[in-house]
């Protein structure tokens, strides 16, 4: 019964087109149907920007309800243990096993990122779909957890990944950075600081009690220089943390985003300027403040220009032609980065024109050449970032 008032009231509410063209509620007696029509109708430039229209009037009316992938989740929980929650939202699916404060935080940065991906779209005029299900995430409190589970499950290898999506599984999988071995080094650290203190104190009781006030004085006076270094350094521990957490929630949020709206196609490959240029742009320790390719990230910022003082910028030409990073791929990251904000900020009807190619299956073998009947020659690009 609910479905059927759903397309009742989508035929009613429906805006005017053409039913000659784009399929109408009207037709359906599901809104899957009705939904599935439309995106077939979407891949035709003609009617494009009509039926991203008709899905996005279909997905916010009041009695829509966005389906889930309730198998796919169900094997996913089979795989995980019973010690892992399942929390539903309106858009996302989540898996967690770590605390409900730190999933709710979680669950908050990927909406955050969904509300400034969806602005940018609009920004550029480009005719992105709401995603036709719930996106699945899965959040794991132990790395070594999250490390098996990549490896087994999404055949994941890579030892640098601090988080990553997976387009065949089409999940977000993440874990909390404190368990993590770069924060286990740093706590490392800070713990034979405080060993260190612990034995000055001693040494300045030991002073004490031998009468060589003097000395104790010394020794209490470099304990306290070393607990306010520590205190310090605990204090930009956990800043940087909760920076790069977030950063990682958004850049993979980004990912999942643009391969379930129609902004980068899941049938072929993008090139890598793309794919990690777009969820690059979208990162920020700030998720309160507006962020994505539009915005100015000093730190990225910062990188690009220690980059081009070294002289370390990439050859753009090979960059454009590629689908992987190279053996240097914080410099590829930084510069993909670079081309991208460049790009969307000041060429979005070339970008439009260029992401409306990509989806409608423009031959994706040539990145360099397609990059150029867009966007120009890679080159000219190289004055234009070092400007920045």
């Amino acid at each position: 019964m609910r479905t059927l008032c759903v397309v009742l009231a989508l035929a009613l509410l429906a805006p005017r087109v053409d039913a000659q063209t784009l399929p109408s509620p009207r037709d359906f007696t599901d809104p899957a149907d009705y939904d599935a029509a439309l995106r077939q109708a979407w891949l035709d430039p003609a009617l494009r920007d009509a039926a991203a229209a008709a899905l996005w009037h279909m997905h916010e009316h009041p009695l829509f309800k966005l389906p889930s992938d309730e198998a796919r989740v169900e094997s996913l929980r089979r795989r995980l243990g019973p010690r892992f929650t399942l929390t539903r939202t309106p858009r996302y699916l989540v898996l967690s096993d770590a605390p409900a404060k730190w999933t709710r935080n979680r669950l908050a940065l990927l909406e955050r990122t969904r509300h400034q991906f969806f602005r940018f779209t609009d920004q550029i005029g480009y005719p992105a779909l709401p995603p036709r299900e719930r996106l699945v995430c899965v959040f794991f409190a132990e790395h070594d957890d999250y490390r098996r589970f990549a490896a087994e499950y999404d055949r994941m290898n890579a030892p640098w990944a601090g988080g990553y999506f997976s387009l065949l599984s089409n999940h977000i999988v993440l874990y909390d950075d404190r368990t993590g071995p770069d924060y286990a080094g740093a706590r490392a650290k800070l713990a034979g600081a405080e060993r260190q203190r612990d034995e000055y104190l001693a040494s300045a009781d030991a002073a004490r009690a031998d009468g060589h006030d003097a000395d104790a004085d010394a020794d209490k006076q470099a304990a306290d220089d070393l607990a306010r270094q520590i205190r310090e350094a605990e204090a930009t521990l956990e800043t940087s943390v909760d920076a790069i957490s977030t950063a990682k929630v958004v850049h993979e949020a980004a990912h999942q985003l643009a391969f379930n709206t129609g902004v980068q196609p899941t049938d072929r490959e993008s090139p890598f300027w793309l794919t990690e240029g777009l969820a690059c742009a979208f990162e920020t320790a700030d998720a309160g403040s507006s962020f994505g390719p539009r915005f100015e990230n000093a730190e990225k910022l910062g990188q690009l220009r220690e980059l081009i003082a070294r002289g370390g910028l990439p050859d753009l030409e090979r960059l454009v032609a590629r689908t992987q990073p190279s053996d240097d791929p914080k410099r590829d990251y930084t510069a993909a980065w670079a081309l991208f904000t460049e790009i969307a900020r000041h060429k979005p009807d070339a970008l439009r024109a260029y992401l409306d190619a990509l989806n409608t299956g423009e031959p994706d073998a040539d990145h360099p050449g397609a990059f150029r009947r867009y966007f120009g020659d890679p080159e000219s690009y190289r004055a234009r970032l070092a400007r920045r």
